[in-house]
């Protein structure tokens, strides 16, 4: 539930359910961040979602850009990365929609962000899985389950944008927080909107 309506579940949630590595009830094994005691949140029985907020950041943004959809939910522990991959790419069908949600770098100073973040887009937009896992990004494990799936589906990453909080707010002092948004397209679709390919340049 969110300001914008109800969110209803796919039934696959309960397939993925019963199907290793998923599971509704994972040991979470979670300290809790050092804001917790002021939310009022316990941390007597913590789930995976306990002090996990990235699955609802994306729910009004779908639900502005979709309206009515199903969601599979899924929070990403220590888990293989293509174990995850190759049981979702069995079940993903072509109106389906696959998102990862992660920040980048975390309360560097403002250059030194910029060129870590930049590193770590260039991993994705390579779909170099071995270096993307020597980078920062707090939810680097999802970030590679996509990676996974877009090298069996054969999908293009294209970068829309890239800004951190220093950008955002004006702060570049202190520490800031790295975003990239990178869009996962059928390599046809992602020619098409290439500039480059619209100009009869650039070539394969």
């Amino acid at each position: 539930r969110t300001p914008l309506g109800i969110v209803n579940l796919d039934p696959l949630v309960h397939e993925l359910a019963t199907q290793s590595p998923f599971t509704f009830r994972p040991k979470a094994l979670v300290e809790a961040p050092p804001w917790a005691s002021r939310t009022g949140l316990s941390s007597q029985d913590p789930r995976p979602d306990t002090y996990e907020h990235s699955l609802e950041v994306q729910l009004p943004f779908l639900q502005a850009g979709l309206g009515e959809f199903r969601l599979v939910p899924l929070v990403c522990g220590r888990v293989d990365p293509k174990v995850v991959a190759d049981v979702l790419a069995k079940r993903i069908g072509p109106q389906d929609v696959v998102i990862a949600s992660s920040d980048l770098s975390h309360y560097h100073p403002y250059e030194t962000a910029r060129s870590l973040d930049l590193e770590c887009v260039r991993r994705i937009r390579e779909l170099d899985i071995r270096g993307m896992q020597q980078q920062e990004a707090c939810g680097k494990t999802p970030i590679l389950v996509l990676m996974h799936l877009a090298r069996q589906f054969d999908w293009e990453p294209i970068l829309l944008s890239y800004q951190n909080s220093g950008d955002t707010s004006g702060r570049k002092e202190g520490g800031v927080v790295g975003y990239a948004a990178i869009a996962f397209c059928e390599r046809s679709t992602a020619r098409s909107s290439d500039p480059k390919a619209k100009k009869g340049g650039g070539g394969d």
